[in-house]
C-alpha cells in the first residue's frame, strides 16, 4: 500500500485499536510482509495497517482512516473505550 493515510495510526495504540475493531464484527487475519494488523469483515472488507521502515510510520486505508477517527474521537478519548474490559 503505497498511497493512503501516512502517520496516522500510532504504533503504541495499534494493539487496542484491533480489540476495538474485534468488538464491531472485524476479525483478525493473517499479517503478511509489512502489515502490522490485517482485519477483515464480510466480503471484501478489510483493514490493512502496513509499517514503512524507511519514513518509521505507518500507512492505512481510507477504512482505516474512518475507523480510527471514529475510535479516538468517540471512543478513545471520551472514555467509553475500557481495553481488555
Amino acid at each position: 500500500m503505497n498511497d493512503g493515510y501516512p502517520g496516522l495510526v500510532l504504533l503504541e495504540d495499534l494493539y487496542d485499536f484491533e480489540q476495538f475493531l474485534a468488538t464491531k464484527g472485524w476479525r483478525s487475519g493473517i499479517t503478511e510482509g509489512r502489515e502490522l494488523m490485517h482485519v477483515h469483515r464480510n466480503k471484501g472488507e478489510e483493514i490493512v495497517v502496513v509499517f514503512n521502515e524507511k519514513k518509521h510510520q505507518t500507512t492505512t486505508s481510507r477504512r482505516g482512516m474512518v475507523l480510527w477517527y471514529d475510535w479516538q474521537i468517540f471512543w478513545k478519548e471520551n472514555a467509553l473505550w475500557v481495553p481488555n474490559g
